[in-house]
């Protein structure tokens, strides 16, 4: 029984693998204007892969931070988003373009 202890704390449990979260988040500023902020996370790491500032958001913009996140790097097998209007048809096409499963969240969720 020590040594299936000593072996989990050294191997540590495996993880689960989790996709990236997409998310457009609403920011009062101190004169009372609204700023959506874009974040790009990986949850299987915890880590910010990207993060932006508009004023005006738009599928477009969205498709373009979505783009300029991903770069390079190879391209997640589906990013998990909420179901807000601001994600509109360019940014699913870009979704389908770039071979990424779009993975909208239940209706009414938090």
């Amino acid at each position: 029984m020590r040594h299936q202890l000593n072996a989990l704390r050294r191997k540590g449990p495996e993880r689960p693998v989790f996709g990236n979260k997409y998310g457009l988040f609403v920011v009062p500023t101190i004169s009372f204007k609204l700023l959506y902020e874009f974040v790009l996370m990986n949850h299987d790491r915890r880590k910010i892969l990207h993060l932006s500032t508009t004023a005006n958001p738009s599928a477009g913009l969205i498709a373009l931070q979505l783009t300029e996140a991903l770069g390079w790097d190879p391209a997640p097998r589906y990013i998990i988003r909420d179901r807000d209007g601001a994600y509109g048809e360019v940014f699913k096409r870009r979704l389908r373009a770039m071979g990424i499963l779009d993975r909208p969240t239940a209706p009414q969720s938090p």
